[in-house]
């Protein structure tokens, strides 16, 4: 059995006084307990604990390795040289931990990788403990005065260098990770990552030194009060570096020149921030409330809804915020006040469905006299007119409620229709309505196109044939349809009628509004309109000798499954994905 060997030193005092060597290392330890608690504030950042426990093992091997500088009794020396190990192997570990998260490989870290990371770091720290046992690490021990200073100087066994390379093995694979990641960095992450290069670098540039017997003081080392330097700068790099700490200013003056109210939120959804705006649309908002408190739901779920907190109605929408390795740190949301548009909406709802509702019911009762009166009068003329005019009203009527359908909107789902078979059934209504007019059709067999419903398709080509007959100066109009499949899919209705004045299809062109003055010019707004929610455009040419060409083109659909063709629609999905 071998025990530690204390040669016979005179120790003029059992009292532990405080050298400048001490008084570097233990300001170095308060750098470092400043660094942990600092990122440890930082939670729940994936940077905070792995930063924290970096600076906790400087820390635990900083004090120890002070207060033996200044004991002269060998045996008290030694064990508090010994209490050094835990934060001395585990340093290097926690370094690359720190270099593995940051470079964005956080699934590496998993239970079995810490405990093989620890492994040589506990077995080191048992065996320092093992002296009256084995000498595979400690053989004996020694003091060496250095200036003020008293040096404890360990005679070390075969383990010791054994450790010491895999402690600079898991450097050397931090700065691997460190300097791919630069490599593939951007500018603003490139300096972060040469900042965290640079914070390792400098406790190894005194750490190799010391171990070559070199160095500004070679037998005391410096590499624990380096390493809290190297935490510091570690620090400065993630939370100072950083975009997320612009002046609030920055933030706060940009929403208000949009009367927006916004508020951050962290991983968690708890408040962070918030600007004025939020502040005065919620009464006693405070940091650390949660967004379900705020507004009933997670906010991510709340995206596009119409709130109301404690007045008025405000359109929620959320984004989430990712830093440079893509992990959410935070949501922003944004409320904007909606309370007029949805108060103008529901007038208009309202308007519509009164006018609607009256105009129809009135020229019901139009119609119905129209049709006694007819058996019983010899006007027949007049009696034709009126009825004409009373039927335009009621198609006027029609019209009316496809502006409020969902089709008209660009957030509606799109779906594959067969544009021939709709043409199809659309021209067959009109031959019945107008058996005069001479109705041709042009298709293929499945022109599928993505639509935000049959419904949307049919309006187009019902208003644009309605357009054409009903304001034909013959007799018998000649209207025809063609179908041309390709990428887009274009529908063309030609007539020889007397054209579209320019007064209706340069307001159609430009997309402002006009004074719509019949029944047909509502009709082409709303084949406009759903035209453009179809992703399609809209287009109007002469034809010779006389008439009108225009032509719709919409995006095409991938053909349904056979099983699903007998409906001729099929779902594609939301309309980002075309």
């Amino acid at each position: 059995m071998v025990g530690l060997k204390y040669p016979a030193v005179e120790s003029p005092s059992m009292v532990w006084v405080p050298s400048t060597a001490t008084g570097g290392i233990l300001l170095g330890a308060a750098l470092a307990a400043a660094v942990a608690v600092g990122s440890w504030r930082q939670r729940p950042d994936p940077m905070a604990i792995p930063l924290a426990a970096l600076m906790v093992a400087s820390l635990a091997w900083a004090i120890p390795y002070a207060v033996s500088l200044e004991i002269g009794d060998l045996g008290q020396a030694s064990m508090w040289y010994r209490l050094r190990y835990p934060g001395a192997v585990l340093l290097p570990p926690a370094y690359l931990i720190v270099a593995i998260a940051y470079a964005g490989y956080e699934e590496w870290l998993t239970k079995r990788v810490f405990a093989g990371l620890a492994a040589v770091p506990v077995t080191t720290v048992l065996l320092a403990w093992a002296g009256g046992v084995t000498d595979l690490f400690w053989v004996s021990a020694s003091f060496e005065s250095v200036g003020t200073a008293t040096v404890l100087r360990p005679s070390f066994g075969p383990w010791y260098p054994i450790q010491i390379a895999y402690l600079y093995l898991l450097i050397a694979v931090a700065f691997v990770l460190l300097i791919q990641t630069a490599v593939r960095a951007g500018r603003v992450r490139k300096r972060r990552v040469l900042l965290f290069l640079f914070g390792g670098i400098v406790p190894i540039a005194f750490n190799v030194p010391f171990r070559l017997g070199l160095g500004p003081v070679p037998a005391v080392d410096l590499t624990p009060a380096t390493a809290a330097v190297s935490g510091f700068i570690f620090w400065v790099a993630l939370y100072r570096d950083d975009l997320r700490n612009l002046p609030p200013v920055a933030y706060q003056n940009v929403p208000a020149l949009l009367g927006d109210a916004v508020l951050v939120f962290d991983p968690a959804d708890r408040l962070i921030e918030a600007n004025d705006q939020a502040k005065t649309l919620f009464e006693e908002i405070e940091a650390g409330v949660t967004a379900t408190e705020l507004f009933g739901d997670a906010p991510d779920s709340l995206d596009g809804t119409v709130v109301s907190p404690a007045r008025g109605e405000y359109e929620l929408r959320s984004s989430s915020v990712t830093d440079w390795r893509d992990n959410r740190v935070g949501t922003v949301v944004v409320l904007r006040d909606v309370t007029e548009l949805k108060a103008n909406e529901q007038r208009l709802s309202v308007a519509n469905r009164i006018l609607r509702h009256n105009l129809r019911n009135e020229l019901t009762i139009i119609l119905g006299e129209v049709d006694r009166l007819a058996d019983q009068a010899d006007n027949d003329e007049a009696f034709e007119r009126i009825e004409a005019a009373a039927t335009r009203l009621s198609r006027l009527s029609e019209k009316a409620r496809h502006i409020r359908s969902p089709a008209v909107s660009t957030d509606a789902p799109v779906v594959a229709v067969d544009l021939s078979t709709v043409a199809e059934s659309v021209l067959a209504r009109h031959r019945a309505r107008a058996p005069a007019a001479e109705l041709s059709l042009e298709a293929p067999e499945g022109a599928f196109v993505s639509v935000p419903g049959r419904e949307a398709v049919e309006t187009i080509l019902d208003n644009l044939l309605e357009n054409a007959i009903e304001h034909h100066d013959r007799s018998q109009p000649s209207v025809a349809v063609t179908v041309d499949p390709g990428d887009p899919v274009t529908l063309r209705v030609a007539d020889d009628g007397p054209g579209i004045p320019p007064a209706e299809r340069e307001p159609l062109a430009q997309g402002e509004e006009s004074q719509l003055e019949h029944a047909s010019g509502l009709g082409l707004w709303l084949v406009r309109w759903l035209v453009e929610a179809a992703d399609g455009t809209l287009a109007f040419e002469d034809r010779e000798p006389r008439g009108t060409v225009v032509t719709v083109r919409l995006p095409p659909a991938e053909t349904p499954e056979p099983e699903r063709s007998e409906s001729r629609a099929a779902p594609v999905g939301p309309r980002a994905e075309r």
